[in-house]
């Protein structure tokens, strides 16, 4: 039998409702072959009784923030050397 969620990795009852305490990742992504590019964000969601809670809030969100991110790594990382 072919599952309609096959995308899904995650043990369990996809149909059944999300419960207070829970936990889950949700993963969206965009994937272009044709330039050899994937991107993918991973954020973990708590289920609240009210709602939800975004645990990963505080990471970097905006291409803006990413790029500073990127670029103090850089300054950081020691020059590369020639042979």
């Amino acid at each position: 039998m072919e599952s309609r969620f096959a995308d899904v990795h995650d043990p369990g009852d996809s149909c059944k409702p999300l419960m207070p305490g829970q936990v889950v990742t949700m993963e969206p992504g965009i994937y272009i072959p044709e330039e050899n590019l994937g991107v993918r964000i991973e954020d973990d969601v708590l289920i609240t009784e009210t709602g939800y809670e975004l645990l990963s809030r505080r990471l970097p969100r905006t291409a803006d923030e990413i790029e500073k991110i990127m670029a103090e790594a850089t300054k950081e990382r020691p020059a590369e050397t020639k042979p």
